[in-house]
């Protein structure tokens, strides 16, 4: 039995660095027709349940990852870069006939734009899945499910409940857009929940202060809702107390990507290990931070004891 299965994207991410790059109004602006040197070039692997189920095997956990590759050379990668990181790919599905998910990741300065290729690599209904084998463990880490239509997202919460394995949720984009009366099901299943506060905002579809949103999620059924508030930290609820965590001191920005996987999987990795939710949330916030100190979004994931003695 698997501590954690993660469900998810894997992607290849290849990053550009450039300090010339140029923005105006929250837009980056390239000359069309015309070409563009960049400083620097970088080749990770990546995707929000790859990174979280790298996250779980160093914090000492039995992690699986279930995702969707091609059979290319990334794919070929992917399940090489989860076996060395001792991450199950019993349920890695590879299938010829499709290209693993690329982005292309135009950085300067530590933040970036993101060019994105998913295909339907992981669209993991099409792979016909073997539940009771993919449930055969203690919990479930489900994150970012844009490339799959949402019968997937309510399958696995059905799925989860009735085999009394435990969910923890990161929702993607597409899925804040269902808005909270539609994801009611998944929410009442979900053990843990972690957003930031623009997407608890996105799903209730109303401004508050954070302890008001966290309060509304716990309604809905979720047990530990956090939601991350950029320089303010990271907010927790259990239903009496809240929970507040303040960023790490300040660290050297190199590339922000997988800087939400490391504190949502990692938050989640402590409360599957017993600690506190103070405890989680100060491991979490420790992870993340160090993430952004590498590029990519596992160079800078750390195990247990690495956790306990950074910063």
């Amino acid at each position: 039995m698997f501590d954690v299965v993660c469900i998810g994207a894997a992607t290849e991410d290849i990053f550009f660095f450039s300090d010339k790059f140029e923005v105006s109004d929250k837009k980056l602006l390239l000359p069309w027709k015309e070409k563009f040197t960049a400083g620097g070039l970088e080749r990770r692997l990546g995707g929000g349940a790859f990174n979280a189920s790298v996250a779980f095997s160093r914090l000492g956990l039995k992690s699986a990852f279930f995702g969707r590759v091609g059979t290319d050379p990334a794919g070929r990668a992917i399940k090489e870069f989860l076996e060395k990181e001792h991450v199950s790919t019993k349920f890695l599905v590879s299938a010829s006939e499709i290209k693993t998910s690329t982005s292309m990741l135009l950085s300067s300065g530590g933040e970036r734009t993101i060019v994105m290729y998913r295909g339907e690599n992981d669209n993991l209904l099409e792979a016909k899945p073997d539940w009771d084998r993919v449930l055969n463990c203690r919990w479930i880490f489900l994150t970012d499910l844009a490339g799959t239509n949402n019968d997937l997202l309510f399958e696995i919460a059905k799925r989860t409940e009735q085999k009394g394995v435990k969910l923890a949720y990161v929702p993607g984009q597409k899925e804040l857009q269902l808005g909270k009366d539609k994801l009611k099901p998944v929410l009442a299943t979900a053990e843990i929940l972690v957003l930031n506060s623009y997407e608890a905002e996105t799903i209730l579809g109303e401004q508050k202060e954070v302890e008001r949103l966290l309060v509304e999620f716990k309604k809905f059924g979720v047990e530990f809702p956090v939601i991350t508030v950029g320089q303010d930290g990271a907010y927790a609820y259990d239903g009496k107390k809240f929970y507040h965590q303040e960023s790490i001191p300040k660290v050297t920005v190199v590339d922000r990507t997988g800087a939400g996987d490391a504190f949502s999987s990692t938050f989640s990795a402590g409360i599957i290990l017993g600690k506190t939710i103070s405890e989680s949330l100060l491991l979490a916030a420790k992870n993340a931070s160090s993430v952004i100190t590498k590029i990519g979004g596992t160079d800078g994931l750390l195990t247990l004891q690495a956790l306990k003695d950074f910063g």
